[in-house]
């Protein structure tokens, strides 16, 4: 992890020494050391320096073919030397970025400006096996007599990413359950009420909550209460499409949130969980039923009283005898 903590100015000092390197190589001392022995030792600081980084160093001509390779390139795209050099930028490029690429070297002709130079950039590079993997792209372009250049520093964020992504699923998952936990309720929903607001899409909320939960762990103990919550995540989740959001929102009380579902369709969903839940025998526990409130999304809502709204119409269904559905007018 350490040689993926370097900072922007750190990447851009190093792409800046490169550079001058390189226009060192196009412009030896000849009144010091006689062009071929400038050309000779600028040549070898050049590579001795490209050859020890640990980012892939590629260099290309204005025409975007490879004319410099280093060994992190070699390592992390998995071609050589010989296989790649002459070959154009893009076969480092998943398809999605080709079209982009040329009408940015285009532009690059006739302006002289890239979006992406000065920057850091987060993208995708494409392996000699075709696998896609996450990189940071630092570019920079050069010219000299012989032309227009361009050098870029590649740095494989792979390790990086996926520990980032096993963070996010520890901030935002219940260890008990492996539902959504409060946190990625309210990321969740704030983007969705965005999105809610914009389209005119509706959108709304489930809650429910296991009836007489407390008998279950008094009698059989918490490690049935905890095998319970735990098969009832897995029977709600089997219900529920790619787009909803299992929350566990405390104790035995869960939230769905459900985009682009009108009350009357998310009724129908709370109906059938509520039956897959009535229908099913739990080991030790038996059968159990649930309680559900539906309310769907006013334009003047807010996180607390959307909740508040299916929590009260949850209330009423326990009220009115449980293992039954109230909707929120």
């Amino acid at each position: 992890m350490q040689d993926e903590k370097k900072t922007k100015k750190q990447l851009i000092s190093e792409l800046a020494e490169i550079r001058r390197q390189c226009a060192l190589l196009e412009k030896p001392d000849p009144d010091r050391y006689g062009a071929e022995a400038a050309l000779r030792e600028n040549d070898e600081k050049f590579r001795n320096i490209a050859e020890t980084a640990v980012d892939a160093i590629i260099l290309a001509n204005r025409d975007g073919d490879i004319i410099f390779w280093n060994k992190s390139a070699q390592r992390i795209f998995a071609y050589s030397e010989e296989e790649i050099l002459g070959k154009p930028l893009t076969v480092l490029m998943p398809d999605q970025y080709r079209d982009d690429h040329r009408r940015g070297m285009q532009r690059l002709a006739s302006t002289g400006e890239s979006k992406y130079f000065g920057r850091i950039t987060e993208m995708q590079g494409l392996r000699k096996d075709g696998s896609v993997f996450p990189i940071e792209l630092s570019v920079s372009m050069w010219k000299t007599d012989q032309g227009m250049f361009f050098s870029g520093i590649i740095r494989d964020i792979t390790k990086r990413k996926k520990l980032e992504s096993e963070l996010e699923i520890m901030a935002t998952t219940d260890k008990l359950t492996q539902a959504f936990n409060r946190t990625k309720f309210y990321k969740v929903i704030k983007n969705e009420f965005e999105r809610a607001r914009r389209y005119g899409h509706p959108l709304s909320l489930v809650m429910f909550d296991i009836d007489h939960f407390k008998r279950i762990n008094d009698t059989y103990g918490h490690s049935v209460g905890d095998y319970v919550l735990q098969t009832l995540t897995r029977i709600v989740s089997e219900n529920l499409r790619e787009v909803d959001y299992l929350i566990r929102w405390g104790g035995e009380e869960f939230n769905i949130i459900t985009p682009d579902t009108d009350m009357k369709r998310a009724e129908v969903l709370a109906d059938r969980i509520r039956k897959a839940v009535e229908s099913y025998r739990f080991d030790q526990a038996g059968t159990l039923t649930i309680s559900l409130g539906v309310a769907q999304f006013m334009a003047d809502d807010n996180e607390d009283t959307f909740v508040k709204r299916a929590d009260d119409a949850m209330y009423l269904a326990k009220k009115k005898g449980r293992n039954r559905i109230e909707v929120c007018a």
